[in-house]
């Protein structure tokens, strides 16, 4: 019996292949100490956020479809405080439908995994690790 041979695509040459949406930009440290922080998108695509006082995370300046952002916040502080969002900023979706609990002692590491949605002008909330 003659084998069947499979289809496959044309070998892509590294000169054909866009590999730009996938190139992280530099990461920028933010230090939250007042009520409200902005968060640039345009900077990076992993910011993280050294947390000294309670404050309310905004988004801003998303600069192209699917990009992705990691907001990784950081308990900085003996004393724990607390994050909230800007909801005009961030969308939820049906499988994360709220903002997770973040960690509150000293030292721990909570990670945000957003992507941007240029119809909506808001980054969607993916995922998320906390604790570390």
């Amino acid at each position: 019996m003659p084998q069947k041979l499979l289809q496959t695509s044309p070998k892509l040459v590294p000169e054909q292949v866009d590999v730009s949406i996938r190139t992280l930009k530099d990461t920028d440290i933010v230090l939250a100490n007042t009520a409200n922080t902005i968060i640039d998108c345009s900077r990076a695509d992993y910011v993280r956020v050294n947390l000294q006082a309670d404050t309310e995370i905004s988004l801003s300046n998303g600069t192209r479809e699917g990009q992705q952002l990691v907001l990784a916040i950081y308990q900085y502080d003996a004393m724990p405080h607390t994050v909230t969002f800007d909801m005009s900023t961030i969308r939820l979706g049906s499988d994360i439908w709220s903002i997770p609990k973040l960690s509150e002692t000293k030292g721990k590491l909570d990670r945000l995994i957003f992507m941007f949605d240029s119809v909506s002008g808001k980054y969607d909330l993916v995922g998320y690790s906390r604790g570390y």
